[in-house]
């Protein structure tokens, strides 16, 4: 069953927020928040791992918040810290509270930047249209060029709802589309439902053909019996592997000529398109073991219809006396 966040959650009235009541980011194995930038079409995931022990405190494994996995712990405070694996040391990731004047530094945008919270609540348009509070956190950059936060707001309890990027293309705005966590079910996706799931061929070690995984995108019909999908060419949809530090490695489109034929679609059931993909980078080397994102989409004008699944992979040889690689898919909206 599908619950519509945010309904009652939020019935007090915007004004000073109070320090250290709330979590902003709730920190629990399993929790998941998934975003997308309307222009684009463009997805983001932060998802939470198992916890580990430095130093006498739980760190929790979290890939998506920066730009590459950090080990986060909420303080007292309810303030995000990490742990540096390196230098063996704790420090401030981000800090809720606000201090007039004071920032504190992070580099979790990709640049060393300042941040700083703001002491009261703004109004918050979710993409379901409702309204709530959320403390805004403020950033700006120490010479960093092109990259780098400018803006993030939370939602007590629930977590990052909105991420506002610098990017050499311009500037991105990442909504929480999203949300799953013990206590809360967020999702305010259109009625019509598009799925991501990933099914997996076994590899076979030692021999020429590429390790492969299939891809299927089911588009449900759901707000009316019948759906119409635009197309401008005969392409139908597209996929793009990212590695756990964001990077594009591989997308299926590169290379393949479509014809330039715009075309329409009538739905009026389920309908699942699948694409196999090679399990390869885009100069045709194996992939390293890690976590990769496997994005897939409907190349339909306004690009309404995205998802993404998680994909834990070993290659085979990563691991000695594998006979194959190890595939793990986890599909999501």
């Amino acid at each position: 069953m599908r619950t519509f966040a945010p309904l009652l959650l939020w019935s007090a009235a915007l004004g000073a927020l109070p320090a250290a009541a709330h979590s902003y980011l709730p920190l629990e194995a399993g929790n998941r928040w998934e975003y997308r930038e309307a222009s684009t079409g463009e997805t983001m995931t932060i998802r939470v791992g198992t916890p580990v022990i430095h130093d006498g405190n739980v760190y929790y494994g979290v890939l998506g918040y920066g730009v590459t996995r950090l080990y986060l712990r909420e303080d007292d405070n309810g303030n995000l810290r990490g742990w540096d694996l390196n230098l063996e040391r704790e420090y401030l990731v981000t800090s809720f509270e606000a201090v007039p004047g004071g920032w504190f530094d992070t580099e979790i945008g990709g640049c060393p930047q300042g941040g700083q919270a703001q002491e009261r609540a703004v109004r918050h348009t979710t993409v379901g249209m409702a309204e709530i509070p959320a403390l805004q956190v403020n950033y700006r950059s120490y010479g960093c060029a092109d990259t780098g936060l400018l803006e993030e707001r939370y939602a007590a309890n629930v977590g990052l709802v909105r991420r506002v990027v610098n990017t050499i293309a311009g500037l991105r705005t990442y909504d929480l589309v999203f949300a799953r966590t013990p206590v809360l079910m967020w999702d305010t996706a259109p009625g019509n439902l598009f799925r991501v799931s990933l099914s997996n061929t076994s590899p076979v070690c030692g021999t020429d053909g590429a390790e492969a995984v299939t891809v299927g995108m089911l588009v449900s019909p759901r707000v009316s019996p019948t759906m119409t999908l635009a197309f401008p060419s005969a392409q139908r949809y597209d996929i793009r592997v990212r590695n756990e530090a964001g990077e594009v490695v591989y997308q299926w489109s590169e290379g393949v000529g479509f014809a330039q034929v715009a075309a329409t679609v009538a739905l009026d059931r389920e309908v699942e398109y699948r694409q196999e993909i090679p399990l390869r980078k885009r100069d045709g080397q194996r992939l390293e073991s890690g976590i990769y994102t496997v994005e897939a989409w409907l190349t339909t004008e306004n690009r309404e219809f995205a998802g993404a699944s998680s994909l834990a992979y070993t290659g085979c040889q990563a691991t000695e006396g594998m006979a194959g690689g190890r595939l793990k898919g986890h599909g999501r909206r």
